[in-house]
């Protein structure tokens, strides 16, 4: 019921050339291989046809691009985490108090590279940084303390929220994200 509970979470597919397909997974990096190991010469009609009909089985279907689109929930999810973590200093809708605080609604920090908000999310943020035309010189402190899909819940909905409707974004990128600034960290103490 939980994703954080799940073993393996299948997020990729791919063919290959012997027509093999290939599944990635984003908690291990596990990549399985399914090939047909049937009798490829006497495979015909009658065994297409029995596929057909197995995809007619009530609990086998085509993902539909909308009802099955899990965005939506994960981004209602995120909802009360901002409020609870964020909502403090960026306000419930998202534009700062107007001093201290930035916006992230309208911002290119939440509409822009993915990658960059991870980071300040996990590393935090500190000196003057320029928000929609306005300079900011306060500290955002690092909110690692948060399981990746608590962040990509947060990320995802403030970028439906505020950042025009932005892609969502994935716990597989956040737990990239933290091994990299991980190696940030360690980087600046060796070099002290």
């Amino acid at each position: 019921m939980d994703t954080d509970d799940a073993g393996y979470r299948p997020m990729g597919i791919a063919m290959g050339p012997d027509g093999s397909l290939y599944i990635s997974e984003s908690e291990h990096g596990k990549i399985w291989r399914v090939m047909y190991k049937g009798d490829k010469k006497n495979f015909g009609k009658d065994q297409l046809r029995s596929m057909e009909d197995r995809k007619k089985l009530p609990h086998i279907k085509t993902p539909d691009e909308i009802k099955d689109d899990l965005t939506p929930l994960r981004a209602e999810a995120g909802s009360v985490l901002y409020n609870k973590y964020c909502g403090a200093c960026h306000m419930a809708n998202g534009k700062g108090d107007g001093s201290r605080f930035p916006p992230i609604a309208g911002s290119e920090w939440v509409k822009g590279d993915q990658k960059r908000l991870i980071d300040v999310v996990l590393s935090g943020l500190s000196g003057p940084i320029e928000v929609n035309g306005k300079t900011y010189d306060g500290v955002m402190p690092p909110v690692d303390y948060l399981e990746d899909e608590e962040i990509a819940q947060i990320l995802t909905y403030i970028r439906k929220e505020f950042g025009d409707n932005s892609p969502p974004v994935g716990s597989y990128y956040v737990k990239e994200g933290r091994y990299y600034a991980r190696k940030k960290k360690e980087a600046l103490k060796g070099g002290m």
